[in-house]
């Protein structure tokens, strides 16, 4: 009576771990089908995303048939052959880890990209202001010997205008890369 008891439970417990192991393989494909997307929306700004790394991501997925092999992990299951489905689950598991390692290597890509884009634009932000300081202070020495009532000066006082205009371009571009960053 033990045994067919024991019998009993051991077919419950193999039916759970069947149904666990194809939700797995359900969430993979999922899964897939995402990372999928993702290219895809990655490839519509081409040298900006790591593309590389996601398509390689997904190759890691396909190449494995992980859903294929995972629902076969779950009838060997099913049918008790218990070496036999650890040995899938061990590379089912194996095609994940290397889809998952190839995700972080286009985070870190990403994150990368946004750097140096971050660094250029700080770049052309410091020599724009250089620019404005050299142009201020060629207006400060034009300025110096003029008459306020002259068309000269009214002509600087329109280029100090134009000047502060260009200065609020650029407070406007810093805030904008203080929100990217």
């Amino acid at each position: 009576h033990d045994s067919a008891h024991d019998s009993a439970r051991d077919s419950a417990k193999q039916a759970d771990a069947a149904a666990r192991q194809r939700d797995l393989a359900r969430e993979a494909e999922r899964l897939r089908g995402e990372m999928g997307e993702v290219r895809e929306s990655m490839e519509q700004f081409p040298g900006e995303m790591p593309t590389g790394e996601m398509a390689e991501a997904e190759a890691a997925l396909d190449s494995a048939g992980l859903r294929q092999s995972m629902e076969e992990i779950a009838r060997q299951i099913e049918r008790g052959e218990a070496a036999e489905a650890q040995q899938g689950q061990r590379r089912s598991q194996q095609a994940l880890s290397r889809a998952a390692q190839q995700m972080h290597q286009a985070k870190k890509a990403m994150q990368q990209n946004q750097q140096k884009q971050l660094v250029a634009a700080m770049q052309r932000v410091a020599q724009d202001l250089l620019e404005l300081s050299r142009r201020e202070e060629e207006l400060k020495k034009e300025t110096g010997g003029l008459e306020p009532q002259s068309a000269q000066f009214r002509n600087l006082a329109q280029d100090q205008m134009e000047s502060l205009r260009d200065l609020a371009g650029v407070a406007e571009r810093l805030g904008g890369m203080a929100n990217k960053s």
